[in-house]
């Protein structure tokens, strides 16, 4: 009997050692390896670093002369050539991605091109959607009709009131111009996505007039026109506006001031007047320094229309 309880007293002293011990061990600071998380901010890559290195893509429609692919398959034209000559002297290799007219500006503000150098008329209403460079070149409208121009078309107002269509390229100047300022509605200014489209509907009769850049229109008639039946409205009054002023980005600020610092030099160097007069144009279309694209976004009054971008 004592041996019993004597057994029983030194089991429960031995668990009492133990569970003193587990509590000890319970109780004991454990070193822990910490690993320290390091956050690495993102540096944004400066526009003209990133275009070195992967060069750019340059937004175009297939417009001869200001930008197009030629019968050897290379891209080229005026607008073209400036562009490619800036980005050479950048740095830059560029590459020109074709879209419809309309799809410029959205395929600029979603990265798909990074600039659009062919063409494109500076108004007020485009400069709050893109960044345009000062402008180099201005350019009349004018009709392309058929051959000896039978239904005496002289102006955008024998549009006015009457059963005459003309067409042009969706989103363009001159489909603006003819439906904002002089009222034609758009059954009788119609809008194609291809230049080709607006020259076949005026070879068919599907429009009276296809209206165009006057360098566009004259050089069609001199090159292919005559022998469709073609022929370019003389005399014809339009308004003048300014083209080609290469658009950016609002966010790439730094990287358009890179770039229209080059262009100035193409202009003080006669650069821009020899690709000019290579491709057809008249140098007395193409503009100084002193012409700034702030002329051509700061009003919405319809100045665009003259000249220089300055008041009439």
């Amino acid at each position: 009997m004592i041996n019993g309880m004597f057994r029983v007293r030194v089991a429960l002293a031995l668990g009492l050692v133990l569970v003193g011990l587990l509590a000890l061990a319970c109780t004991r600071e454990v070193e822990v390896e910490v690993v320290k998380e390091v956050v690495v901010e993102a540096t944004a890559v400066p526009a003209l670093a990133r275009y070195q290195a992967g060069g750019m893509n340059l937004g175009f429609v297939q417009e001869a002369p200001y930008g197009y692919i030629n019968d050897a398959g290379e891209c080229t034209g005026l607008d073209i050539d400036v562009a490619r000559e800036v980005a050479s002297r950048l740095g830059i290799e560029v590459q020109c991605v074709h879209l419809a007219w309309e799809g410029l500006i959205p395929g600029l503000q979603g990265g798909r091109i990074d600039s659009i150098p062919v063409g494109m008329a500076i108004r007020p209403s485009r400069c709050e959607a893109v960044l345009f460079s000062d402008p180099y070149q201005a350019q009349g409208i004018a009709a392309l009709v058929l051959e000896g121009n039978p239904k005496g078309i002289t102006s955008y107002d024998d549009f006015v009131d009457s059963d005459l269509i003309l067409a042009g390229s969706l989103g363009a100047s001159e489909l603006i111009i003819a439906r904002e300022d002089f009222g034609i509605p758009s059954e009788r200014a119609i809008g194609f996505a291809e230049q080709v489209q607006v020259i076949e509907a005026v070879k068919t009769g599907r429009a009276d007039a296809g209206m165009y850049t006057a360098n566009f229109v004259q050089r069609y008639v001199d090159e292919k026109g005559k022998e469709e039946g073609l022929d370019i409205a003389i005399p014809f009054q339009s308004p003048s506006y300014f083209n080609s002023g290469h658009a950016f980005r609002h966010d790439e600020k730094e990287f358009y001031d890179q770039w229209n610092a080059i262009l100035a030099d193409l202009k003080t160097e006669g650069v821009i007047d020899e690709l000019a007069a290579k491709h057809g144009f008249p140098v007395s279309l193409m503009l100084g320094t002193s012409v700034q694209q702030n002329n051509c976004c700061g009003f919405d009054d319809g100045r665009e229309a003259n000249f220089g971008c300055e008041p009439s």
